[in-house]
C-alpha cells in the first residue's frame, strides 16, 4: 500500500492528538531530536500506519540517515519555533515565560480561550496562530487545558544540549517552596508536627491532603499520576513524595507520607493513597484479563466499540454493567478522570501501554512472511 506524508500526519493527529504528540511519545521519547530508520519502523504500528514504510521514509527523508520532526509536519514545527522564539526574546527561558507571561494569573492550568487571551496580551507575532498552537501543545485526547508542563512541546526542534537553558528553572515553584512564601524553610516543613500548608490552604491529615489533590486534579487517579507517581512505576518512595510535595508549595511531607504508609513500607502505592480507585483498576483488569490477552484489547471490545479512542459515562457504565462488574461503575469512572471537566476516558488515561512489542498488525514485513511460510525444522539428533 502506498502510503504519503499527508497519510501519516493524519494517522498522526488521528491516534494521538496532533502530530507533536505524536512525535514526542511515539518517535522520540527520548528527546534526541531525531530518527532513524530503524526508530521510523518501530513507530509506524504505534501511529496504526502499515504498508510501505520504506517508500514513505525516501519521501521524508530522502538520503538523510535521520529524520527531524520538520521533516514530517514543517508547518507544525514552524508555530513552534515562531512561539518559543517570541518567548525566549521577551522571558528569557520557557518557565520564565509560563509563570510571567501565560500565566501571569497564576491559574494552574489555561483553557483556550485563556490561552488565546494571553498570547494576544504579550502581542505574539503575527505568524503564530494561538487557536492552533494550544492544539499543538496538547498532549492526549480529550485534554481541555494546558499547563506548564505541556510547554515542553515547545522544545521539539532544540538541540538537546541546548534544552536545559531554553526550559529554564521553574521560578514559580521555587517562589511558593521559599521560605518567604512559606515563612519556614522547607527542609524544616518536613519535620513539622502542625497543619500542613498547601499555598494558603491548611491541611492537617493525610485525608485532607488526598482530598485537596483529588479535588485540584479532578480525581484521585488523576492526583496520583500527575502529582505523585510522575515517573508512573506504580511506587512512590519518601523522596518522590517529598519532591513531588516540594514541587506544589506543601510543607509537612515526612509527616504526611508516614501517615498514608500504614504499612510502613517505605514507599506508597495506589491502594495507599486511594484504596477505592485501586480496588476498581484490579476489578475492572481482571474482568478484561479473564476474557482477552490484555487490558487494551478488552477496551477495545467493551468501552470503544465505535473505534472513537474515547469512552463516555454511559459507555463506561453500559460497558461495566456488560461485564457484571462488582462495583459502582458511575463512581469509578469519576474516579479516573484525568482532569477537571473532561467528559470521558481514553485507554491511556487508565493504563500505560509499556510494552510495544505486543502489538499486531495484519501487516508483515517480507522477513516475517518468509519465516511463517519456511517448514518447521524438526530436532536434529546430535550424531555420535
Amino acid at each position: 500500500t502506498t502510503r504519503t506524508p499527508e497519510n501519516l500526519r493524519q494517522l498522526m493527529t488521528q491516534v494521538y492528538g496532533s502530530t507533536v504528540a505524536a512525535w514526542c511519545q511515539a518517535f522520540d521519547p527520548m528527546g534526541r531530536g531525531f530518527v532513524t530508520f530503524c526508530q521510523f519502523c518501530q513507530a509506524m504500528p504505534k501511529c496504526e500506519l502499515s504498508g510501505n514504510v520504506q517508500g514513505l521514509w525516501k519521501q521524508l527523508a530522502g538520503e538523510r540517515d535521520a529524520l527531524e520532526f520538520r521533516g514530517i509536519d514543517a508547518n507544525a514545527q514552524a508555530q513552534l519555533d515562531a512561539c518559543r522564539a517570541f518567548l525566549l526574546d521577551t522571558f528569557g527561558t520557557l518557565c520564565a515565560a509560563w509563570h510571567k507571561g501565560l500565566n501571569s494569573a497564576s491559574l494552574k492550568k489555561l483553557r483556550q480561550e485563556d490561552f488565546v487571551d494571553a498570547c494576544a496580551r504579550m502581542e505574539m507575532p503575527s505568524e503564530v496562530s494561538p487557536p492552533v498552537l494550544f492544539k499543538l501543545l496538547l498532549r492526549r485526547h480529550g485534554q481541555l487545558s494546558v499547563g506548564q508542563e505541556d510547554l515542553r512541546s515547545l522544545l521539539v526542534g532544540v538541540r538537546p544540549p541546548d534544552r536545559a537553558a531554553v526550559w529554564g528553572d521553574d521560578e514559580g515553584a521555587k517562589v511558593r517552596a521559599s521560605p518567604s512564601a512559606s515563612g519556614k524553610s522547607t527542609r524544616a516543613g518536613c519535620g513539622a508536627t502542625k497543619g500542613v500548608e498547601f499555598g494558603d490552604i491548611g491541611v492537617r491529615t493525610a485525608a485532607e491532603f488526598r482530598d485537596l489533590l483529588a479535588a485540584q486534579f479532578g480525581s484521585p487517579f488523576a492526583a496520583w499520576r500527575q502529582a505523585l507517581d510522575r515517573d508512573q512505576n506504580g511506587v512512590v518512595t519518601l523522596s518522590d513524595f517529598c519532591e513531588a510535595c516540594r514541587n506544589m508549595g506543601v510543607v509537612g511531607a515526612k509527616r504526611l507520607f508516614g501517615e498514608l504508609d500504614v504499612a510502613k513500607k517505605g514507599q506508597l502505592r495506589l491502594e495507599d493513597f486511594h484504596a477505592e480507585t485501586a480496588q476498581g483498576l484490579r476489578d475492572l483488569e481482571a474482568l478484561l484479563s479473564e476474557r482477552h490477552r490484555d487490558p487494551r484489547e478488552g477496551w477495545t471490545a467493551w468501552f470503544d466499540k465505535d473505534h472513537r479512542r474515547r469512552c463516555s459515562e454511559e459507555q463506561f457504565v453500559e460497558g461495566c454493567v456488560a461485564l457484571k462488574a462488582p462495583f459502582d461503575a458511575r463512581r469509578l469512572f469519576k474516579l479516573l478522570i484525568p482532569e477537571r471537566g473532561r467528559l470521558f476516558l481514553t485507554f491511556d488515561d487508565i493504563w500505560l501501554d509499556l510494552n510495544r512489542n505486543c502489538f499486531q498488525t495484519g501487516t508483515k514485513d517480507a522477513k516475517s512472511l518468509l519465516k511463517a511460510s519456511a517448514p518447521a525444522k524438526s530436532a536434529e539428533v546430535p550424531q555420535r
